[in-house]
């Protein structure tokens, strides 16, 4: 060790108490002040940033809307043209695949082809469907007043 003296400096903080001493060094603590301009700066970069990635962002979404619009010509071969909920999950729906209509049962683990149906059979809907079921209202109605004994 050098028997030189050492000059021990103060550093005395704002308040007039002495800095405190780092655990390791001994040497006092001393913090610079905050520089707001380059928080400013970092700051508009920062937006800058955040800017150009929402652009970015909705740059895509716009970009995959306009290329979801562009299919194969075959791609409207399959139309859906009616359905019935007959519970949770089972549906029954008609299909039209090009020239062929089919029947199909759809639940939650299959698609099951129920029928082919032919033009005969697409009439026979179709009337059944002009000829006007009532609707359950009506036909709920219909019974309360036959039960009630009133003419309607």
């Amino acid at each position: 060790m050098s028997d030189a003296p050492q000059t021990a400096q103060a550093v005395v903080t704002v308040e007039g108490a002495p800095a405190p001493a780092a655990p390791l060094t001994g040497k006092p603590m001393v913090h610079a002040a905050p520089s707001y301009s380059d928080t400013g700066s970092s700051l508009a970069s920062m937006a800058g940033s955040l800017v150009v990635v929402l652009g970015l962002i909705f740059a895509f979404a716009w970009l995959m809307r306009r290329v979801q619009g562009l299919r194969p010509a075959g791609a409207g071969m399959l139309k859906i043209e009616g359905g019935l909920q007959l519970g949770a999950k089972e549906r029954v729906v008609i299909v039209q695949a090009g020239d062929a209509r089919l029947l199909l049962g759809v639940t939650a683990g299959s698609i099951t082809l129920l029928q082919r149906m032919d033009d005969a059979q697409i009439e026979t809907v179709q009337n059944i469907e002009a000829a006007g079921n009532p609707s359950f209202q009506q036909a709920f109605g219909e019974q309360l007043n036959k039960l009630l004994g009133r003419k309607s």
